[in-house]
């Protein structure tokens, strides 16, 4: 045995198994190997498992290549993704827009509504204002209506839709004077009653019909004027008083479940 032969390494049979030797030391290998039998015996066997599994490697290679895997398929499958990516960024994006749009737009209708009830009840008080000016001040018994008359009655039963009682407030020290019906637009009026308590306080009672909205019962002050408050859909109805009248919050909220049972009565009907 030369030299060479006595120096071979686990490395080098196992470059033998793989082919990777050169020849010259692949030649002193397979020498080597003559004269070890026990070691012949297990480098064969590695070759065989080897040459096995070369064989089943190379019925797969043989094979064609699934189109799942091509090139073109894999990149197209990416671009796919990729843009499904985006078109779900997209629709966010489009959700996103479109409620603040939405939010913007139902803002700015709220606000357009607020200011067009703000000037509607602003113009109503006024209104009445000047009407219990007028009336308190100035009121002619031949001009003015009783709860009785069939004007007033007429007015009332077609503006408010039911059968009409004038509020009693006699309970809050308050007598019924009287009513007007006042002119206002072309196809419209206005009816004022009004209220006294013998001592030269003034309350009274304003309906306009033709309001198209709806508010709860407020309270304002209209050129140091304390007034009270309300559109039910069908009218717009102002309290006034001619001095600071501690009871006319009550006076008010009594005005104001008279007419809102009336329209709850006709309702149910």
């Amino acid at each position: 045995m030369s030299t060479a032969e006595r120096h071979i390494e686990e490395g080098e049979l196992q470059a033998y198994v793989d082919r990777r030797l050169e020849p010259e030391r692949r030649a002193a290998v397979e020498a080597y190997l003559r004269t070890n039998p026990k070691t012949a015996s297990r480098i064969g066997s590695y070759c065989r498992h080897r040459q096995d599994l070369k064989d089943l490697l190379d019925m797969v290679a043989e094979k064609p290549v699934p189109r799942r895997l091509h090139i073109g398929t894999i990149a197209a499958g990416v671009r796919q993704q990729r843009f499904a990516r985006y078109r779900q960024v997209a629709v966010i994006c489009l959700c996103i827009a479109t409620g603040l749009l939405l939010g913007w737009f139902l803002g700015g209708m709220r606000s357009i509504d607020v200011l067009g009830l703000s000037a509607q009840a602003d113009g109503l008080k006024r209104d009445a204002i000047a009407a219990h000016r007028f009336l308190s001040t100035d009121i002619q018994p031949s001009a003015v209506l009783t709860a009785g008359d069939a004007q007033l009655r007429r007015w009332l039963l077609r503006r408010l839709g039911a059968p009409f009682a004038v509020p009693d407030l006699t309970a809050f020290g308050l007598n019924f004077l009287g009513g007007r019906i006042l002119p206002y637009r072309k196809d419209n009026a206005i009816a004022l009653l009004l209220y006294g308590d013998g001592r030269g306080v003034r309350v009274t009672v304003y309906m306009r019909a033709g309001e198209h909205v709806e508010t709860n019962l407020r309270s304002a002050r209209i050129e140091d004027t304390p007034v009270f408050y309300w559109l039910d859909n069908r009218c717009g109805y102002v309290i006034a008083a001619t001095a600071e009248l501690d009871r006319l919050p009550s006076v008010a909220a009594a005005v104001f479940d008279h007419f809102e049972s009336s329209a709850s009565k006709k309702s149910a009907l």
